[in-house]
């Protein structure tokens, strides 16, 4: 099999738990350590990419961290998950980005960027691919944070084409952050990153929409031109599944939710790695939303299962 190539954002993620403070502040029981602010490993790809290699798929990633200490951490953290990270750039002269995610009483999270220009992940230059990336690859996939600012917005969509052109699978998820909205250099790029990609994640009714004007099935459907697969994730509903010929829903698994940080990215991984395998389209997507669940009840966003522990999940929920 050969290796996913993770192309996309890594980042340090400081975990602000706003729901536990304002639940403590009212004198209702919290265990303290609930209250703590917390360092994680972070990234919307990076975490798909440590998902991947926790679920036995053979996995590199390419991007860019600053020279510092939140740097080496997420390059080590990353390595140690079982990724390759012989295209990961520690880049001098440039903070690592760092992301505030607030965490409300329900477990929702708001994530908010220090650095809303030249960030470290935006650094991502093409000579950080090998010249015969295409021959030693067997899947792509990268997101919509890279999308705001070049080099790296050009590097993503050239890799993108050349590997839709080697009928090499791409799969984009579109994580429009905040700071991307009403960008029209990134709403551009969007375009073109959706007309190269084999498979389309997005949320219902925050980032379909931005492509198709809507979140109506008819309106998504148009999405699946051309043969793609698209996958509009909705929290607590689960995940629909269109093609051009077939709508598959999954129900999401009711589980207790610690947080939902990286349960897209989790998500993703699941999806990945059952196609990989040779799973059916239905059955991907059950793997994916329990992969995504298993996430949702473990906090932070790398709490991906293993490929035997998800098959189980699966089955007993």
């Amino acid at each position: 099999m050969k290796p996913v190539l993770c192309f996309g954002d890594i980042c340090a993620d400081l975990i602000l738990p706003y729901g536990a403070a304002r639940r403590a502040a009212r004198k209702e029981p919290v265990d303290p350590s609930q209250t703590e602010v917390v360092f994680s490993h972070g990234g919307s790809v990076a975490n798909t990419a440590a998902g991947l290699a926790k679920l036995g798929i053979p996995v590199q990633f390419c991007g860019t961290c600053g020279d510092d200490a939140y740097g080496y951490t997420l390059k080590e953290e990353l390595r140690r998950s079982g990724v390759d990270v012989s295209m990961l750039k520690i880049q001098r002269g440039i903070p690592t980005l760092l992301i505030a995610i607030i965490v409300d009483e329900n477990g929702e999270r708001t994530a908010l960027c220090t650095q809303r220009t030249h960030a470290s992940q935006h650094q991502v230059t093409q000579d950080q691919l090998p010249s015969d990336i295409l021959d030693s690859i067997g899947w792509l996939h990268c997101s919509g944070v890279l999308l705001r600012e070049d080099p790296a917005a050009s590097v993503q969509l050239a890799l993108m084409r050349k590997c839709r052109a080697r009928k090499i699978p791409v799969s984009f998820d579109i994580n429009a952050r905040i700071e991307a909205r009403g960008d029209a250099f990134f709403y551009r790029n969007l375009r073109q990153a959706f007309e190269a990609c084999d498979v389309l994640f997005g949320s219902l009714t925050d980032e379909l929409p931005l492509l198709c004007g809507s979140f109506e099935p008819d309106a998504i459907r148009m999405l699946t031109e051309g043969g793609r697969i698209v996958i509009a994730r909705d929290g607590s509903n689960g995940a629909v599944l269109y093609t051009e010929t077939e709508t598959i829903p999954c129900p999401a698994f009711p589980v207790p939710v610690v947080d939902a940080i990286g349960a897209g990215d989790t998500y993703d991984a699941g999806w990945i790695a059952a196609r990989m395998r040779g799973a059916p389209l239905r059955q991907a997507n059950r793997y994916a939303n329990a992969a995504g669940a298993y996430c949702v009840m473990h906090a932070g966003g790398r709490a991906c299962p293993d490929w035997e522990q998800l098959i189980q999940f699966s089955a007993d929920s």
